[in-house]
């Protein structure tokens, strides 16, 4: 038993240790910080030179929100299917804002322009139906 923790922590530090190593080589973080360091000039004062991509989102991140809608729909319309439901209005209605708070990270992820200002909770029909065809449109799917 204590043969295997040790193999075990020795192969987890070898893994670590190699995982280290693996990272990009010295010339391409050297040409890295050199662009870096390179000043432009930019409305008449000297900026560093900066290369950002705009940062997408997870795709692992989206397949997550993706579920959770799916998840919270799924639980929506059982609720809305049993008229017999203990305190179903108010369960409703908690599952409406939370589908209208992942509904809106969602949002976020693909780019769709939200409300200006904070967001009332839950959302009129209008409103989620017009984030829901937006989503759709750029190929999300719950």
């Amino acid at each position: 038993m204590i043969m295997l923790l040790v193999l075990l922590l020795v192969i987890s530090l070898g893994l670590a240790a190699w995982s280290r190593r693996r990272a990009r080589p010295a010339e391409a973080d050297r040409m890295r910080q050199d662009d870096l360091l390179r000043p432009r000039e930019h409305g008449g004062r000297r900026t560093p030179h900066l290369h950002r991509r705009p940062s997408e989102p997870d795709p692992f991140a989206m397949l997550t929100v993706q579920e959770h809608l799916s998840r919270i729909g799924a639980h929506i319309r059982a609720l809305d299917a049993d008229p017999k439901a203990w305190a179903r209005g108010r369960r409703m209605i908690a599952a409406q804002t939370a589908y209208d708070a992942v509904l809106a990270e969602a949002c976020r992820m693909a780019g769709v322009d939200l409300a200006a200002g904070p967001m009332a909770l839950p959302l009129a029909e209008p409103e989620r139906f017009r984030e829901e065809i937006e989503l759709a449109a750029r190929g999300w799917s719950w």
